[in-house]
């Protein structure tokens, strides 16, 4: 980073953007763009990420503009919300909005701790697949899911998992893509072998890889080819071979959960998860109850545990061992065709995963991202993916609302009947301002919460808990 580009962050303090964001203080800053911790024409304090028109050039820009609302209409508790987007008509600077949020990325934790408690690892990925679902279900497919871009946010006294970063996602089923084709096509180390080839013709099966890849990182403490250092190397082992067990590297991990990893990993798609939904049930019996994440879970293998050596796992059952019947319909899955999770029924139905390419050479992966990795403070989580000028919604009759339920067995009710409950998520309808009584149940336990329903879409509260 040169200094003079510093200085121009630097020169935006003080600054108001768009609709009255006061960007009070640089948190952190890259090669494309940079964040700030702002106030609000209103007094809220908010995080603003600001990407420089220049470099984005005139057709990314006009795209970014005109695709925010694709991923504004995602309002779920395990994804990072964006509050508000545009162009600055006197900077000419293209910005997103944020909460400020209070936690760091899983990125900074892995550095910090190494390889996590299997529990743990597993209670993270199983929040962020409900965040990634929801973003399935309406056609999103993040195609950046990384360590770095998922956020250990803390909520009265609890980590909640929650995605950020949509900047290279993609409209399944539709023309609308956030980045140009063949130039941003996210991490390698996370990337899957058919978005190497193509990141147009991929489904949510490229962030089943890429969260199998996070996964996988979480256990043992190093990313499935971090073995290997070039660039080009890894983009080429990723298309060729497969990864290194996740046992030679963390011997401790039980042969199950390691055959649920590498069933992610696998390089031909039709022989992976074929949802994020069918991952998280084949997790689940290995997150020792529920997915619950108190900030003395996020915590490092012990040595206790690292002393042990578990039963070591033929991989090459991977694909059929842990394997469900072609077109998967689980419990979740039936529910799926009932409600939408999201409020949007154009994509209820599973997408065709016949269009993904398998395993095999491919060409070279020009590696621009579309945001800098930002670097310095844990108070902000970002998203790139989201931009357009500000847009007043006219008010809704009515509106819906997403609230997790833990644990994902549970039911819900309302007075006036049940709710379905899908992947550990539940819809709810009312007037803006309405409070909705909910009766979450599971296993003779019963607790009763009142829900706010927003004018903006959230609930409050977002999470639904049943403790024993």
């Amino acid at each position: 980073m040169s200094d003079s580009a510093e200085e121009r962050a630097q020169a935006l303090v003080g600054k108001t953007l768009g609709e009255g964001y006061r960007l009070e203080a640089l948190i952190g800053q890259g090669a494309m763009g940079a964040v700030y911790r702002a106030t609000s024409a209103k007094g809220a304090e908010v995080a603003v990420k600001t990407l420089s028109a220049e470099v984005m050039g005139p057709q990314t820009t006009q795209r970014f503009l005109r695709e925010s609302e694709l991923v504004r209409g995602l309002k779920h508790p395990h994804v990072v919300r964006t509050l508000d987007s545009g162009a600055d008509r006197v900077t000419g600077l293209l910005f997103l909005v944020m909460p400020l949020l209070n936690g760091r990325d899983l990125d900074r934790v892995i550095e910090e701790l190494g390889a996590l408690e299997p529990e743990t690892a597993v209670r993270v990925t199983l929040q962020a697949a409900r965040g990634l679902t929801a973003a399935h279900r309406i056609g999103i497919i993040h195609r950046d899911v990384k360590p770095g871009n998922l956020i250990l946010d803390e909520e009265e006294g609890e980590i909640v998992v929650r995605v950020c970063d949509f900047g290279i996602a993609k409209q399944m089923g539709g023309q609308s893509e956030l980045t140009a084709t063949g130039s941003q096509l996210g991490t390698p180390d996370y990337v899957s072998p058919e978005q190497l080839k193509s990141s147009k013709h991929v489904d949510e099966r490229t962030d089943v890889w890429s969260l199998g890849a996070t996964l996988y990182q979480m256990l043992c403490g190093a990313a499935p080819y971090s073995h290997i250092d070039a660039v080009f190397d890894v983009i080429t082992a990723i298309m060729t071979e497969d990864p290194p067990s996740v046992q030679a590297r963390a011997p401790w991990i039980e042969a199950p959960l390691a055959l649920v990893v590498h069933k992610a990993l696998q390089r031909d798609p039709n022989q992976r998860w074929a949802t994020l939904e069918d991952m998280a049930d084949a997790l689940r019996p290995f997150s020792g109850g529920d997915e619950l994440l108190e900030p003395a879970r996020i915590v490092a293998a012990t040595n206790a545990r690292k002393r042990t050596t578990a039963e070591r796992a033929d991989l090459r059952q991977a694909p059929a061992a842990t394997s469900l019947p072609p077109a998967p319909r689980t419990q979740m899955a039936k529910e799926l065709e009932v409600t939408s999770t999201v409020g949007s029924s154009a994509h209820e139905r599973r997408v065709d995963r016949n269009n993904a390419g398998g395993s095999g050479k491919g060409a070279m992966l020009a590696v621009a991202v579309l945001s800098a990795a930002i670097a310095g403070g844990s108070a902000y989580y970002f998203t790139r993916g989201s931009g357009a000028a500000p847009i007043t919604a006219p008010a809704a009759a009515t509106v819906s609302a997403t609230v997790a339920v833990i644990p994902p067995a549970a039911t819900v009710s309302t007075p006036q009947g049940p709710i379905p409950v899908v992947n550990g998520s539940a819809t709810l309808r009312g007037r803006p301002g309405e409070t909705v009584t909910i009766t979450v149940e599971h296993e003779g336990t019963k607790k009763t919460f009142a829900v706010s329903l927003g004018s903006d879409g959230i609930a409050s509260p977002s999470r639904l808990v049943l403790t024993p």
